[in-house]
């Protein structure tokens, strides 16, 4: 067999290939050494303008989430703020009304109190729905 020296077998002939020359191609790290270069396709040269567009738009996104949490944070004050408003008026009220004062309530924020235990001697009200087989 003949080596024919045109070009393309210069790289055969010991030319190493590197990962990205100035003439657009780039070799595979998957391959030997020995095969040809592949050009760079569009979506390849893309890619890093990709990353900068997906980077920015999630900082812009951060950025719209954080300004929504601190407004509905902002506004569950003012909310919480109005109902303690509205409950000393009511309470207000009901001082000049005469009426006793409401029971108290736990403070908010606090679970509420678990429901007693069940005797197991009383059935639930689920368990007396369901009629039992007699076999």
């Amino acid at each position: 067999m003949e080596d024919k020296n045109d070009g393309t077998n210069n790289r055969l002939s010991g030319g190493t290939p590197s990962s990205r020359s100035s003439k657009g191609t780039r070799s595979s790290p998957h391959r030997a050494p020995a095969e040809e270069e592949v050009p760079i396709t569009e979506a390849e040269a893309a890619q890093p303008d990709l990353a900068i567009f997906v980077h920015d738009l999630l900082q812009e996104m951060e950025g719209r989430f954080s300004e929504m949490g601190d407004s509905i944070s902002g506004r569950m004050e003012s909310m919480g703020k109005k109902m303690e408003e509205l409950e000393t008026s009511v309470n207000e009220l009901m001082e000049q009304a005469g009426l006793p004062p409401p029971a108290t309530q736990p403070p908010p924020g606090t679970p509420p109190l678990p429901p007693p235990p069940q005797d197991k001697a009383t059935p639930s009200p689920t368990a007396a729905a369901v009629p039992r087989m007699v076999l």
